[in-house]
């Protein structure tokens, strides 16, 4: 569902956005990896972390827009989806040497957690 959620909401900023990899990309692009790192039984909670990575062979200007447009859309993001309550949240950013000077890079991390909702409250 986090994943469905990010895709739909890059798309809604106009972020470029793929998942894991981009075919044939037109820049500037971003792809996303995620990895849950946290699980509570307890509270039926999951929480994790998306790796976004944006590219471009154009301007750094365009990378850090992109992040900013990011880091407002998602600061304090919460939605409730299919019986999930979900916050992501804007956690940092880098920009990465990629040793080719036409192509930069940045990374940036969401943190995101998901509680499933107990029907019967």
């Amino acid at each position: 569902m986090i994943l469905e959620i990010v895709n739909r909401e890059m798309a809604a900023i106009g972020i470029n956005y793929h998942l894991m990899m981009a075919t044939n990309p037109v820049y500037p692009y971003f792809t996303c990896e995620p990895s849950e790192n946290d699980f509570s039984f307890e509270e039926n909670r999951t929480q994790g972390q998306l790796l976004i990575e944006g590219w471009t062979r154009n301007s750094w200007a365009e990378l850090f827009a992109a992040k900013n447009k990011i880091k407002k859309h998602f600061a304090e993001y919460q939605t409730v989806e299919n019986g999930e309550a979900i916050y992501i949240d804007y956690l940092s950013s880098i920009p990465i040497r990629t040793g080719e000077a036409e192509l930069k890079k940045i990374q940036i991390i969401l943190e995101f957690k998901t509680w499933e909702l107990d029907e019967n409250i």
